[in-house]
């Protein structure tokens, strides 16, 4: 009676059931790390394809209000259509007798490094750009 009684018995231990949801448990893990690294990677990519671009488009924009005005003035800080990314630009001006010593029809050419530094979600991710400009 005992053995007909164990073998109309079906389903699982409680055992089966807590080691079937542990190993659950551990594989969503691992596909949760994997996902949110996958989402990291992105957007690391998406910034470094993108922040070459941007920093000669910002170079840009300088050298035409360079061109228009006759002298630097202050871009703006933000990227239109490109949220959460900000710049910096600065200019150095260097001395232009260590490129034309001995002309003179130089001496009204003034020589720039501009350095752009592009920032992207507070500055997580950051690209910077190093330019010589002539300017007359």
């Amino acid at each position: 009676m005992l053995n007909l009684i164990k073998a109309n018995q079906h389903g699982f231990t409680l055992i089966e059931i807590m080691a079937a949801v542990a190993i659950m448990a551990i594989a969503f893990t691992a596909i949760l790390s994997l996902h949110s690294q996958s989402l990291t990677m992105n957007m690391a990519g998406n910034f470094y394809t993108r922040a070459p671009l941007l920093t000669k488009k910002i170079i840009a924009e300088w050298e035409a209000e360079v061109a228009v005005k006759g002298s630097a003035v202050e871009l703006r800080e933000t990227l239109d259509g490109f949220p959460g990314y900000s710049y910096e630009i600065s200019e150095l001006e260097m001395e232009s007798q260590m490129l034309f010593p001995e002309t003179t029809e130089h001496n009204n050419t003034r020589i720039i490094e501009l350095t752009c530094t592009l920032l992207y979600n507070d500055g997580e991710y950051s690209y910077t750009t190093k330019t010589l400009k002539l300017i007359k």
